[in-house]
């Protein structure tokens, strides 16, 4: 009996020795052979597939795979690790670490590096995967070691409108953007004065202060919209009692009545402005009934809807119906049937977008567009979510809790959803996880369609809260942003160059 001692090399795999022997004169055979042949089987072998891997970092994760050449008959095992190269585990992605263990006949073992998405421009960055102890069976390949390139995506960036320095101690609803960059916020100033600016520059213009001796206070839903000329118009209650729908102009500062209750209309809703100039608002008539109103910024309202015995509306339901440069309104109301839903009026006709039948539940905040569609929130047996409905047309689906979504409504005043008129919409919602985390959002998957969110670095400090106030047509979006240090910012972000 003796031994052999085979390399344990992959050089060594394959072969085959041969062993001859030879016997003294005379000695005794127990057989005809004088050689005898030792093969060599080929040892397991594990590698990477590849040298190189990359992922984008909105991608979620990459998939890495580990190969088996050689021996494939027993069990093998290798184990492997990632460790930060110029990337940082945990802000760019996940420390992973495992056995690869493979069993007989198994040719493929795969292992997954979640990648982590960002707002910080950063530029591609990297992390070394490396296969470590094998099992005593088995020697290391050709790829022990291999690079993950995380490639950073371009995101949006951010620029500070407003700050709630003195005067301003906070703001409060949500802000609105122009197609010029023009944004209206509304500001809480010492002693409980408010007051309503917009900017488009580092110099607000004051639109009006509250009170006053004529304005008592103001009243929004979700925001204060503007039209291409940075004009704001707003509802505000009257010291004296009653109502009016004015516009605060932003080259003077000073604001002109468009609409005031009286004895025929005896309260009003907040209105809302086209690109063009076009006004709608819901008023209450003394008789008990509601009229959606359509007019311009230079006067001539007229009822385009009416509920009463003879409508097919029971109810309209009191936000701001938005318009666009056709004349074309988004409203909610209640039917004759006893069904919600969202339609449009033209001044002549009406057209169903989404009806109570499919949703049982609608948002009350609209959004339209040049195009007549219709972005909302809604509620269907099966999901919820986000949908654009176009002209009687089947609203489509955009975002839903099945995305990764938990929800869509916000207890702070949000200007959500809000459409553009490349039907590019932008939507505020809470994201599934024990964060708890919300933000804003241009697309159905909450990583990779992220704008901002909660606990993001912004300014020196992290996101609190956000409210969403609209996104125009160059997909730039304004916000307001409570920062954990206290701070507080009217922010318009900018998506990156194509």
């Amino acid at each position: 009996t003796f031994f052999v001692t085979i390399a344990s090399t992959a050089s060594a795999q394959g072969k085959n020795a041969v062993f001859g022997f030879s016997f003294p004169p005379g000695a005794a055979r127990s057989g005809p052979a004088n050689q005898s042949v030792l093969s060599i089987r080929p040892a397991p072998v594990l590698s990477f597939d590849a040298a190189t891997y990359s992922a984008k970092e909105t991608d979620g994760s990459v998939v890495i795979t580990i190969v088996r050449d050689g021996d494939p008959s027993a069990p093998a095992s290798v184990d492997y690790a990632t460790s930060d190269g110029t990337a940082t585990a945990g802000s760019d992605y996940t420390a992973t670490s495992g056995t690869a263990s493979f069993e007989a006949g198994q040719r493929t073992f795969t292992f997954t590096v979640p990648v982590l998405t960002d707002t910080i421009v950063e530029g591609d960055e990297t992390v070394t995967l490396t296969l470590g102890s094998v099992s005593a069976n088995a020697v290391l390949g050709s790829v022990p070691t291999a690079i993950l390139t995380i490639t950073d995506v371009p995101t949006y960036t951010f620029t500070s409108i407003q700050q709630n320095v003195a005067p301003i101690t906070s703001f409060e609803f949500a802000p609105a953007i122009n197609d010029s960059d023009t944004v209206s916020f509304y500001a809480n100033l010492p002693g409980g004065v408010a007051r309503l600016d917009t900017s488009s520059d580092a110099v607000p213009t004051v639109v009006v202060e509250t009170p006053d001796a004529t304005l008592l206070s103001l009243t929004p839903f979700g925001n204060f919209p503007l039209d291409a000329a940075g004009d704001v118009v707003y509802l505000a209650t009257l010291t004296a009692g009653g109502k009016v729908v004015s516009v605060g102009n932003r080259a003077t500062g000073n604001s002109s009545a468009l609409f005031q209750t009286d004895s025929t209309y005896v309260d009003l809703a907040p209105p809302s402005v086209s690109p063009g100039g076009n006004v709608s608002f819901v008023a209450m008539l003394s008789d008990g009934s509601q009229a959606l109103l359509r007019g311009t910024l230079d006067g001539g309202f007229t009822s385009i809807v009416l509920t009463g015995n003879t409508s097919p509306f029971a109810s309209l339901i009191a936000g701001a119906p938005p318009v666009n440069d056709a004349g074309l309104v988004a409203f909610r109301a209640l039917g004759s049937d006893g069904f919600g839903g969202i339609f449009l009026a033209d001044g002549t006709s009406t057209t169903t977008v989404a009806s109570g039948p499919q949703f049982f539940e609608l948002g009350d905040f609209l959004s339209i567009n040049s195009g007549g569609a219709v972005a909302f929130y809604g509620a269907q047996e099966t999901e919820f979510g986000i949908y654009v409905g176009v002209n009687g047309s089947a609203p489509v689906v955009f975002a839903t809790d099945a995305q990764g979504f938990a929800s869509f409504v916000s207890e702070l005043p949000q200007a959500s959803p809000a459409i553009n008129d490349a039907g590019h919409v932008a939507f505020f919602a809470f994201v599934r996880g024990e964060s708890g985390d919300s933000g804003i959002f241009n697309g159905p998957d909450p990583v990779a369609n992220t704008i901002i969110q909660t606990g993001d670095s912004l300014f020196g400090s992290t996101v609190s809260s956000l409210q969403l106030g609209g996104i125009n047509a160059f997909d730039e979006v304004v916000f307001r942003a409570v920062l954990a240090d206290g701070r507080d910012f009217i922010v318009i972000g900018t998506p990156p160059a194509d």
